[in-house]
């Protein structure tokens, strides 16, 4: 008798240990690769002088949770920004699905950028508190007119971290303001036009294109080709709207996919485990067949149950008695 059990129990967890690895069996995450290490993780750019390299995208569903997920989709677009020769990552908008703990998935995308070592670095120490290093930004930022509002902002950090260097400077820009303004008032073109752009450069555009256009009708040449080129920005500014709702109707319909995609997978998960609970009760079904003492007067056997595949995701008990 006890020979029998053990070789039906054998029998048993011999059929059964195929499925129950496929079962709990998880893909493999994605790694860090060599160059993928070097990719630092940003939330904006660290420098106007960075070299925009596109968009990076991924998903992934292969971990045994929404956390493992999204590190492995981080990585994913670590290792295609360093592919595409960039050093920064600056992380976009996440979109997770399914369960948090199994049978979900993530997908994202970020700006592969290829940026000065030494200027990433700051930013990162800029973004950790250091004074001294928002301080240089500040100065870097300030160098360039399409980041000159952006400069004003680290530079207005720096000094409520009490850098010095910044307070001073952000108190001289100031008062250059000022002067500009008070000038201005008394019909001073130039005046007019320097403050105007001053404004316009902190982000002001209302103000500025306001004194910009006092600055032309007192005839300082330079405002008035400011207002041509403003015209010019306008009409480019109308045909990137409408390619951004163009990709903006295109983005919607990747999510549609991937939302599809999701629940797709949703529907095979709950499937396979229909098949497997269905799978395991039929084992336990023949384990407690092999464990009942025969009766003289029944003869049992079990058969296989196959899909339309042709793979075995059952089995039948059948006894007849004599």
């Amino acid at each position: 008798m006890n020979r029998r059990f053990d070789l039906a129990q054998f029998r048993v967890l011999f059929l059964v240990l195929p499925f129950i690895l496929i079962f709990f069996g998880v893909g493999c995450a994605t790694m860090l690769s060599e160059k993928g290490e070097s990719v630092t993780v940003l939330n904006s750019w660290p420098s106007p002088d960075c070299k925009d390299l596109g968009v990076v995208s991924g998903s992934e569903s292969d971990g045994l949770t929404r956390g493992d997920d999204q590190r492995s989709l981080s990585n994913q677009l670590r290792n295609k920004t360093a592919d595409l020769g960039g050093n920064v990552l600056i992380q976009g908008q996440t979109n997770d699905w399914g369960n948090a703990w199994i049978g979900g998935g993530s997908s994202g995308s970020g700006r592969a950028l290829s940026c000065d070592f030494v200027t990433v670095k700051t930013k990162v120490k800029c973004d950790n508190g250091i004074p001294a290093s928002c301080g240089k930004l500040a100065d870097l930022y300030l160098s360039k007119a399409a980041s000159f509002s952006s400069g004003l902002e680290m530079l207005k950090k720096a000094c409520d971290l009490k850098n010095e260097p910044s307070c001073h400077r952000q108190a001289m820009i100031n008062k250059k303001v000022e002067v500009h303004m008070a000038n201005c008032r008394k019909g001073n073109a130039a005046s007019c036009y320097d403050y105007g752009m001053l404004q316009g450069l902190s982000g002001n555009e209302a103000v500025a294109r306001a004194y910009i256009k006092k600055a032309c009708k007192l005839r300082n040449q330079d405002a008035c080709d400011q207002i041509a080129i403003f015209q010019e920005t306008e009409q480019l500014t109308e045909v990137r709207r409408k390619h951004a709702l163009e990709q903006q109707t295109v983005n919607a319909e990747q999510q549609r996919i991937d939302i599809e995609r999701g629940k797709l997978f949703l529907q095979q998960e709950e499937a396979r485990q229909r098949n497997t609970e269905q799978l395991l009760k039929s084992l336990r079904d023949i384990s407690s067949t092999a464990n009942s003492p025969p009766s003289q007067n029944t003869d049992c056997s079990t058969r296989p149950i196959h899909d339309l595949t042709g793979r075995v995701v059952s089995y039948e008990s059948i006894c007849t008695t004599r």
